[in-house]
């Protein structure tokens, strides 16, 4: 335990293999097949053995601390590309340890797991259940990434409702400039609904021009032959100014092929 916890995990990986299992008692085997469990899961390596040791205790272990074995059990999986099994045990934690605080990361990589791998619709229904159910960061990120699921689904009407209203909540004011960019972009794809994208496209535009998405919605609205007003939008604007390519001035560097 003490060269894990010191990330001396080549030597606790030696110590904890030279021990006799035959000689200990059940609660003290589970410990050494909980820290070897941990210590490869740290050195990440072997995850799927790190995943298969933690899971197995996790059996025999109570309250917290079988969460907790529960959890990482499940990272280790998922690590080692076995994500269904991954989900299934993040979705027995919740399940079992409603209160543990494991349990609101737990239920967003099982949705996460399921967007990252293109399933959306799934991952739409996970998400959207974290969201619900946990406040919070991860319910938080939830919200975004379940909108999100749901325009990649193709579902346009559900997600532009959604990401403007996740770009209202003031605790995902980190999503707000993208939620709101890929509303208009939901709607602008929607016959019937383009125009309904504008407003949306020109509040990024001005309210802080120099962002990404502020950048993105100006390139939206120059396709739509929109003018914005003010100083920052005026022909003379660096913002309207195309960049110029730089010019080398040392002859060896302009003579280079590469």
């Amino acid at each position: 335990k003490s060269l894990t916890l010191a990330r001396r995990w080549s030597d606790a990986i030696a110590e904890l293999s030279r021990i006799v299992k035959d000689d200990l008692t059940p609660a003290l085997r589970d410990e050494v097949e909980y820290w070897t469990g941990t210590t490869f899961f740290k050195m990440r390596r072997s995850y799927d053995v790190a995943g298969r040791k933690l899971l197995a205790v996790a059996t025999r272990f109570s309250g917290e601390r079988q969460a907790e074995a529960l959890f990482h059990g499940a990272r280790a999986l998922s690590r080692a590309d076995l994500d269904d099994e991954a989900i299934q045990r993040y979705q027995e934690l919740t399940a079992t340890h409603p209160g543990s605080r494991y349990a609101a990361e737990a239920s967003f990589l099982s949705g996460w797991l399921e967007y990252n791998r293109g399933r959306y619709t799934d991952a739409q229904r996970r998400l959207t259940q974290t969201a619900q159910k946990y406040p919070g960061k991860f319910g938080e990120e939830a919200r975004w990434y379940a909108a999100w699921s749901r325009y990649l689904a193709g579902d346009l009407p559900g997600a532009a409702a959604d990401l403007q209203t996740l770009a209202q909540r003031p605790a995902a004011r980190v999503h707000a400039d993208k939620a709101l960019y890929w509303a208009a972009r939901a709607l602008s794809l929607q016959k019937g609904h383009e125009a309904e994208a504008e407003p949306l496209w020109r509040r990024l535009a001005v309210g802080d021009p120099l962002s990404y998405y502020a950048q993105l919605a100006r390139l939206r609205l120059r396709e739509r032959k929109v003018v914005l007003d003010g100083p920052l939008f005026t022909e003379t604007s660096p913002l309207q100014t195309p960049l110029q390519p730089q010019v080398l001035e040392d002859p060896r560097l302009a003579a280079d092929p590469i």
